[in-house]
């Protein structure tokens, strides 16, 4: 993706141009003319620029302000592609800068329809402010990159499992600090305002309920947490990679859903 600041008059945006509005910053989303109608299978697995967003208001003398905007729009887009949406250049006051990436697209099943840019505007401008008030207090940021390398071909699928157990410890255990639940001897604690014993060891399955029910997810847990353990305390897993595989899915899908849901 490259980014850059208008100089000047603006040009007149087309149908592959999505207008933005994220936290009070007007800017434009847009499609490269080889990108739009053609077949998204032909970038699967490749290195490509396939966007450009420009950015409207950066201050003349703050270009790193536009870099940070547009690695966090960058992010977003990787999470809605599960692709490794990199920011490759950007262009600022008539100075053009190149910058080495390492992503590649992937085509297949990203969670949100990338043609619809209705859609794509939608979900950016409702979950822009919510990624920038948490993106350090929950890490979103590595949860994302984490999602993207799970989901990576080649890889043994106890492995992509184990990266999903990963994100999992990560979403609840930030959520459980950000909620002032107690910690003793590094284990998380059961507060006097929750039902049970205070003080007792709260474990992995009951946060990460509690976490969920927060935003109306009601999932059932325990074949997913089972999983989760088997892999954690075991490793390999005994059973066959057609149902690990199942559990990797489920993993995935239930890790998308909050994160789209989660205020």
């Amino acid at each position: 993706m490259h980014f850059s600041c208008p100089l000047g008059e603006e040009r007149k945006w087309e149908r592959n141009a999505i207008p933005l509005e994220l936290g009070g910053r007007s800017c434009v989303l847009l499609q490269r003319p080889g990108v739009v109608g053609g077949p998204r299978g032909r970038f699967g697995g490749e290195r490509c620029v396939t966007s450009d967003l420009i950015v409207h208001g950066i201050p003349p003398n703050d270009p790193d302000m536009g870099l940070r905007f547009s690695d966090d729009v960058a992010w977003l887009l990787a999470f809605a592609t599960l692709s490794e949406v990199q920011v490759s250049s950007w262009t600022f006051n008539k100075k053009t800068v190149h910058r080495g990436i390492h992503g590649t697209a992937r085509v297949f099943r990203p969670p949100l329809n990338l043609g619809n840019g209705e859609q794509m505007k939608r979900y950016l401008e409702e979950v822009w402010p919510r990624f920038r008030r948490f993106k350090r207090q929950r890490k979103l940021r590595e949860v994302i990159h984490y999602l993207l390398v799970a989901d990576r071909d080649g890889q043994p699928v106890e492995v992509q499992l184990a990266l999903l157990a990963i994100v999992l410890e990560n979403l609840k255990s930030t959520w459980a600090r950000a909620k002032r639940v107690p910690v003793k001897k590094g284990r998380f604690v059961r507060p006097n305002s929750w039902d049970g014993d205070s003080g007792s060891w709260v474990g992995f399955e009951e946060l990460l309920r509690r976490m969920l029910s927060e935003v109306g997810m009601r999932p059932g847990l325990k074949r997913i947490v089972k999983a989760r353990n088997e892999i954690v305390h075991e490793g390999l897993s005994k059973r066959g990679a057609e149902r690990v595989s199942w559990y990797y899915e489920k993993c995935m899908g239930l890790v998308q859903e909050y994160l789209l849901t989660a205020r």
